[in-house]
């Protein structure tokens, strides 16, 4: 399952390269079964999880994983239940809407 998710993930990540360095930053750590898009500085990641789902996109905000005063922002994404041809079409719909 390991070599699976990993591929997975390796695609969603490729997928989501138009994006990175303009909307988001990629945070490619190697674990794990989400992967975690930060977003510029005075970006609301509530606010972009609830654009996102308006558009039948479904992401977890990362603020609302934080129990302090300080929240970084940015989105959860999962990969490991997802075919990759269904990542792809995810991650141009998830880029599109961010713009």
């Amino acid at each position: 399952m390991r070599r699976i998710y990993a591929a997975r993930r390796r695609v969603l990540i490729e997928a989501l390269k138009p994006g990175d360095g303009k909307l988001y930053r990629i945070d490619a750590s190697p674990a794990g079964l989400m992967l975690l898009l930060h977003l510029p500085d005075g970006t609301s990641d509530d606010a972009m999880v609830e654009k996102l789902s308006a558009q039948g996109i479904e992401a977890q905000s990362l603020s609302s994983h934080y129990a302090g005063r300080k929240h970084a922002q940015g989105l959860l994404l999962s990969f490991a239940g997802f075919s990759d041809d269904d990542l792809k079409r995810a991650a141009r719909r998830l880029i599109e809407a961010m713009t």
